[in-house]
């Protein structure tokens, strides 16, 4: 068999001073070639991407290995995704966005093989006056995942965990054997028991005047006494299915405990089921829905009086807005007053008088207000977010994409940024246009930008 002789090393990815790759290249003094590094890894599979950007419209990651000759040799991991809109580009909002790339979203042929090179590609068409290019770029791997559990077991971000002995391994049957040995030493303790009283009968009333009279012993609530009155309460609101519209925590939280806990079942949003709509606002877009399918919308008030007092009062006397009724069998209408004809008049022409529809204007928009408001104007804004259909979030999260403040730009928003890319940071100046003109009108205009 022929032996061929290799001609050259064209390139390599690593290599000791001694142990070269062109050792191999001479089989006959058997020298080796090793790698610069112990343990060192020569190619790692990316599973994940995290990109903040530096003014740059596009940014493109591509991927390839040392062995490689030409630039065709490289693909894309990250094809080319925008961090800047036209529009945004030429006004330089939001030019440090931060965007993460899951496993889902790269380059599944590029995904599944190991690499040892990246090439970013950055470019700006939009705004030839800014410098443009990449505040970080981090990659993710699964070793990076294992090997950083390891390590930081004792932090996840901000968080601390419960520290564990270094040296307690986890065996097959360990949890459950601890978990029964705890309960042997519980078990081992002895209990503690209460002397019982014993009943002797009482002596016989003396007649003598001077003897004292033997106190009676009061019969003390028992806790039968408290289960019966908390039966009652659960079954005051029985059969009513309800949805709420309109509040905000805490108090959204404290009518729905309470109308559970007399026996209502509640509902996230109003469905063909629902019974009663706790509404707010009158004349909002759910209003005018459940007013179409004839439920019955009612106030706030409705749900704490029944619970403070303890019993069912007609919900027709909390009754929001001018709604069909549809048949209410259940229930008595309320007595009214005597009213003289005055009164008879006004009451039909409330009967006619029908509200304007508000338009569903910021329907699936998240808000939040952050900052310092008045009151007045923190009730405004409240207000017209939530009769447009805006659901007003309480804390910052996943969900928020308008951030309503009055606030100029400071590095906390930097950070929330970096948490949620979306964001957007708009002047109250925009609840008010989209109120006066009673359509959505851009919010552009009313973006607060970094000074």
């Amino acid at each position: 068999m022929g032996l061929i002789e290799l001609d050259r090393i064209i390139s390599c990815s690593s290599e000791d001073k001694v142990y070269k790759a062109d050792n191999l290249l001479d089989a006959a003094t058997y020298k080796k070639w090793k790698c610069a590094n112990c343990g060192e890894k020569q190619s790692t599979q990316i599973t994940s991407v995290d990109i903040g950007n530096e003014s740059s419209a596009f940014v493109e990651v591509l991927v390839g290995k040392a062995t490689g000759i030409k630039d065709q040799d490289f693909e894309v991991l990250v094809p080319a995704a925008m961090f800047l809109s036209h529009d945004d580009a030429k006004a330089m909002t939001n030019p440090n966005k931060v965007r993460t790339f899951s496993k889902d979203q790269l380059n599944q042929a590029a995904v599944e093989q190991k690499w040892d090179r990246i090439k970013v590609v950055c470019t700006q068409p939009f705004n030839k006056h800014v410098q443009y290019g990449l505040a970080f770029i981090t990659l993710h791997s699964p070793e990076n995942k294992t090997d950083s559990g390891s390590s930081t077991a004792a932090h996840v971000g901000q968080f601390k965990l419960k520290p564990t002995p270094s040296d307690e391994t986890m065996k097959p049957g360990s949890l459950f054997a601890r978990r029964s040995s705890s309960k042997e030493a519980e078990a081992a303790v002895p209990e503690k028991k209460t002397p019982k009283a014993e009943k002797r009968p009482s002596p016989p009333p003396q007649s003598t005047s001077n003897s004292k009279k033997p106190k009676l012993d009061t019969p003390s609530p028992t806790p039968r006494a408290k289960s019966e009155t908390s039966s009652e309460l659960s079954d005051l609101l029985r059969g009513v299915v309800f949805a709420l519209s309109g509040f905000q925590n805490p108090l959204r939280g404290e009518l729905r405990d309470k109308a559970v806990a007399m026996g209502a079942k509640y509902r996230s949003d109003w469905s063909k089921e629902c019974t009663h709509l706790v509404c707010a606002f009158a004349n909002t877009p759910k209003f005018n829905q459940v007013h179409r399918a004839g439920g019955k919308i009612v106030s706030k008030q409705w749900i704490l009086d029944c619970h403070h007092k303890k019993k069912l009062v007609p919900w027709k006397t909390y009754q929001l807005g001018q709604q069909s009724s549809g048949s209410d069998t259940e229930e008595e209408p309320v007595a009214t007053e005597q009213q003289g004809p005055k009164g008879k008049a006004a009451s039909q022409e409330e009967e006619h008088d029908e509200l304007p529809v508000l338009p569903d204007l910021f329907q699936s928009k998240h808000f939040i207000l952050y900052g310092q408001f008045s009151d007045e104007q923190r009730r405004t804004l409240r207000r017209y977010i939530t009769a447009f259909d805006g659901t007003l979030e309480e804390y910052m999260g996943d969900r928020v994409q308008y951030v309503i403040t009055n606030e100029e730009w400071d590095s906390k928003f930097d950070e929330a940024l970096s948490e949620n890319a979306s964001l957007a940071f708009v002047k109250p100046s925009w609840i008010y246009a989209c109120n006066e003109k009673r359509k959505l009108v851009p919010f552009q205009p009313h973006v607060v930008v970094p000074k």
